[in-house]
């Protein structure tokens, strides 16, 4: 077992190293481990002892960066033996998939889709109603649900618990490790973080605005009114206008709606004013479609906008 690696820009000095070694075999050190080590300034730092997920966890997503190295036979992240390509188990079973298990029982159709060499984001979503299984953001096996969040067991990656082979031909870059299912949105922006980072072409797509804006709005800010049609970039976005917008305006009722793009991503918030310089919150009706206000009746003059704070 390794626990709290750290390295180093340059060799530590006698003194220091003794601290280390004495801090951490001490029953009550006088200075935390992890403070002595910042003191350090390491380039690189594992403590690699977090506790386990607690029992009230019931769900878990996985992303894993790997590269592997013309391997017919590996393991990512699990904690049971694997092999044939099953890179990650959960049960002892094999006849009922569990967390984090690709390529056993009910997944027997992903072993032509498994890859050998090459770079590639693979994912695990597991919870009590679903396992998913992902392979460069598209979904090549799912299952029941059989969720196992690993107590009383050794995880490991890129190799199985048992120590008895699968252990992975090539690197693992990036591994990120959430305690409940992402959404949609939520994975894409993972995905996509993980595809740009890395220079990889995957199917994970941005609903956020930044991809948006570089499509539509030259990469301009969400304040910005990119094509002078009246409309900032962030409410043409939230509306998913891909050319000119127009600002909607107030009906008979005095009800004023913005059309709402399914693929907004972000917060928004309606606001009146009286004087176009000092701007009120007020609730607006969000259907799914569509956000819309009503302006009561016997203000006098007010004037109604949308605020729109987009995800980048």
């Amino acid at each position: 077992m390794i626990d709290e690696v750290a390295i180093y820009p340059s060799a530590l000095s006698a003194a220091a190293i003794e601290a280390h070694f004495d801090n951490g075999v001490a029953a009550v050190p006088a200075t935390p481990y992890a403070t002595l080590v910042g003191s350090s300034n390491p380039v690189g730092y594992y403590r690699l002892d977090e506790p386990a997920a607690p029992a009230t966890t019931q769900a878990a997503t996985i992303f894993a960066v790997t590269t592997l190295n013309n391997d017919l036979q590996y393991s990512v992240f699990g904690n049971r033996s694997n092999n044939d390509e099953r890179w990650v188990g959960g049960n002892y079973s094999e006849v009922n998939p569990g967390a984090f298990r690709g390529g056993r029982a009910d997944f027997s159709s992903t072993y032509s889709q498994m890859p050998h060499t090459g770079s590639h984001i693979f994912a695990y979503e597991c919870s009590p109603a679903a396992y998913n299984f992902l392979l460069n953001g598209s979904l090549i096996g799912t299952t029941s649900g059989d969720y196992n969040s690993g107590v009383g067991t050794n995880w490991v990656v890129g190799n199985n618990a048992c120590g008895n082979g699968a252990q992975l031909n090539g690197d693992i870059a990036e591994l990120l490790i959430y305690n409940r299912i992402l959404s949609t949105a939520e994975a894409n922006q993972v995905g996509a973080y993980l595809e740009n980072k890395y220079g990889l072409d995957t199917a994970y797509v941005v609903s956020g605005y930044g991809t948006w804006a570089d499509t539509y709005a030259g990469g301009g800010a969400p304040n910005e009114d990119y094509n002078n049609d009246g409309v900032q970039n962030g409410i043409a976005y939230f509306m998913g206008a891909t050319g000119l917008a127009t600002n909607p305006g107030l009906n008979a009722g005095g009800t004023v709606t913005w059309p709402k793009s399914a693929t907004f991503s972000g917060s928004w918030q309606v606001q009146t004013s009286s004087d176009l310089a000092t701007w009120t919150d007020v609730s607006g009706t969000d259907n799914g479609s569509s956000v819309s206000y009503t302006l009561p009746p016997g203000l006098g003059k007010q004037f109604v906008r949308l605020l729109v704070t987009p995800t980048p």
